[in-house]
């Protein structure tokens, strides 16, 4: 029995009440509740997937065999349709789709679209589409043949959720295909009031012009009562290169939100302006602005393009979205924020290309105090390298805000902050060439728009001991916390050198005294057996980077239960090879009359300070190493860091620096 073989490797068993119906591509008269045969001559195997759905019922599984399937189907209740395997279970275009009306779907404020998997009635469904090839056969209509848009998968005003699938070949059939802007190929299209896309993990090549599109309407003039929602995660999507179609990867339409997440996008680009004067976009949130109360997140996308001729790589036209920790390479414009207020562009890396980020406004007139966010922040900082240079009109930022209806009349500024960019370049005048803000060189206004393009930046390598844990026979500092593994407990997830004693922090400041310096910055560090440092965050590096304009600074270094010290004079610092200090050297080279102990060869930092506060006084010996006498983990009072306080700590340390205090002013 052939089918038996074949439905073999559905192993899931149903809910209680949920059914599993059978195609296998043969006819039968057998039903399955489960994996138990029921002969009751009214159900069975089907032939055509379509019949396979028809008989289902509501949220049951229509669990589909290996094959190739030439038909269309058209789901208008709740259930999953379940192939066997994407490589094997295949859905393909039948041989009249180029010309038969009965494929075609018509919705209020859409185009007509003729489609192979059609999905959604009057009520709201939910439907799951798991591991199949949906296969379009390169039989999509041209514009000549036919006023329709074409899809893989149409989904309407419903939940549908696409896992694991392929979608290919959504192509015109004829050869003198006459590209038109409505009138293309989609890949998965879930469009009207309300709808849910979930699309995941699915591959999608040769596609027409979207290969997932959600979509509140075709014109922004009847929007939707309830916006669509589409979670678009863990995709990957292959272009066709330099197309005619202005191929577009994910694409939000006119106010549909959600999280564009994950996905993989490569090979988008196209020659021809004239066509249509949209780019090729890998990501795209059109009119997002029509939805004001929904957000959309756009992040950890990979989008690469091995040509530039026409495209870009992100284009965000959302209020308050986030663009983050995505990795654009290659693209004629990286990522474009356009007529989007508070959009945050954060931690991204965008390189190649001719332009890193675009900042755009043709809305007018402008409602409210517009800001744009690129970095921002040292820890938000985007990556923009490698753009075409200024002569060949490449740019790390480029700035237009001109109107839209091409007159050319200024519009009002959009504050941009751009602070803390990594450009690939260290001094201010390299990173002035790669930001344009200029407008039209015919016309007399500038766009001169409030914006920090620097990211500067000053190191420093700094060489200190402490006093508790230094070793006078070997003339280096034990390094107890780590062998005891207490480091590893307190810094759980922080990668720790095999060498490190300990965290301290390293201070620099534009003044001797805090109070009246306008610059402070700070980095945490680990210090070594031998008082070098390494970087926290990247222990390959011994030496610490500030954001911070290069310049003279006073370098400081604190620890928690040692006194901090500060260079004795103030320190060049230059952004790249580091500036070297060594306190360890002498007593002179720390501020104050006696900064520090004379230990062995060396002088250190002062122990003693468990609580601290500055200084060593009797609230370390009554507070902090009472309570903690004993005792053992990463504490205040183990001063020579062995991992415990005992009497050795307040005996032969504390007693000996009772009195004294920081000199750092």
């Amino acid at each position: 029995m052939l089918w038996c073989f074949a439905l073999a490797s559905f192993s899931s068993l149903s809910a209680v009440g949920q059914l599993n119906y059978y195609v296998n591509g043969t006819t039968g008269d057998n039903s399955y509740d489960g994996l138990l045969p029921v002969y009751n001559g009214t159900h069975g195997p089907k032939q055509t997937i379509q019949a396979g759905v028809d008989v289902a019922g509501t949220g049951d599984i229509v669990n589909v065999a290996a094959g190739t399937y030439v038909e269309h189907v058209n789901i208008t209740k709740t259930l999953t349709l379940r192939g066997e395997s994407k490589a094997t279970t295949i859905i393909q275009a039948p041989a009249d789709f180029a010309t038969n009306a009965a494929y075609d779907y018509s919705l209020s404020s859409f185009v007509t679209e003729r489609t192979m998997v059609h999905v959604g009635t009057a009520s709201s469904i939910n439907v799951t589409i798991r591991k199949f090839t949906v296969d379009g056969n390169r039989l999509g209509p041209g514009s000549a043949l036919s006023t329709v848009a074409y899809s893989g998968i149409l989904a309407e005003k419903c939940s549908l959720t696409v896992d694991s699938c392929t979608i290919k070949n959504v192509l015109p059939a004829d050869s003198a295909f006459t590209y038109h802007v409505a009138f293309n190929g989609r890949g998965v299209h879930v469009r009207g009031s309300g709808s849910l896309a979930t699309i995941t993990n699915n591959t999608l090549l040769d596609i027409n012009r979207f290969h997932i599109l959600v979509n509140a309407t075709d014109t922004s003039s009847t929007l939707p009562a309830v916006f669509p929602q589409g979670i678009v995660t863990n995709n990957t999507i292959t272009g066709k290169g330099v197309y005619d179609g202005a191929q577009k990867g994910i694409w939000f339409n006119q106010g549909a939100w959600g999280t564009i997440s994950s996905n993989t996008i490569s090979a988008l680009d196209y020659w021809n302006p004239i066509i249509e004067s949209d780019r090729a976009t890998a990501i795209t949130i059109r009119r997002g602005f029509l939805n004001s109360s929904q957000r959309n997140i756009i992040t950890q996308n990979t989008v690469s393009a091995p040509s530039f001729t026409n495209n870009k790589g992100i284009f965000d036209e959302g209020i308050k979205d986030s663009v983050a920790d995505n990795t654009v390479t290659g693209y004629r414009f990286g990522i474009q924020i356009h007529n989007a207020d508070s959009a945050k562009a954060l931690r991204n890396t965008v390189s190649g290309g001719q332009i890193g980020f675009m900042v755009s406004r043709t809305r007018s007139p402008l409602v409210g105090a517009w800001t744009v966010t690129i970095g921002g922040s040292p820890e938000n900082k985007n990556t923009i390298t490698g753009q075409t240079s200024a002569a060949s009109g490449g740019f790390g930022i480029a700035l237009g805000f001109r109107d839209e209806l091409a007159d050319g009349s200024f519009l009002s500024t959009v504050p941009v902050d751009a602070r803390y960019n990594d450009w690939g370049v260290t001094t201010e005048a390299e990173v002035q060439e790669k930001v344009w803000d200029k407008a039209d060189s015919t016309l007399a206004d500038l766009d001169t728009v409030y914006y920090y393009p620097f990211f500067p930046f000053v190191r420093a390598s700094v060489k200190a001991f402490l006093e508790g844990p230094y070793d006078d026979v070997d003339d280096d500092m034990t390094k107890g916390l780590n062998d005891a593994g207490t480091l590893d407990e307190h810094f759980a997830g922080k990668q720790i050198p095999a060498q490190a004693i300990d965290s301290i922090t390293v201070e620099i400041r534009d003044e001797a005294t805090a109070a009246s310096s306008t610059i402070r910055r700070f980095q945490p560090a680990w210090l070594l057996t031998d008082g070098s440092i390494r970087n926290f965050e990247d222990t390959t590096r011994s030496y610490l980077e500030f954001v911070a304009p290069l310049g003279d600074y006073y370098v400081v270094v604190w620890h928690r239960n040692h006194l901090g010290i500060m260079t004795a004079a103030i320190q060049s610092l230059a952004d790249a090879v580091p500036t070297a200090y060594d306190f360890s050297t002498s007593m002179s080279q720390a501020y104050g009359l006696t900064p520090m102990i004379a230990v062995g060869s060396r002088f250190g930092m002062i122990a003693g300070d468990g609580n601290g506060d500055g200084g060593v006084d009797a609230l370390d010996r009554n507070i902090t190493w009472l309570g903690q006498n004993g005792t053992a983990g990463y504490l205040g009072a183990d001063f020579n860091l062995d991992g415990g306080a005992d009497a050795i700590d307040v005996n032969t340390i504390w007693r000996l620096n009772n009195g004294t205090g920081t000199q750092v002013p």
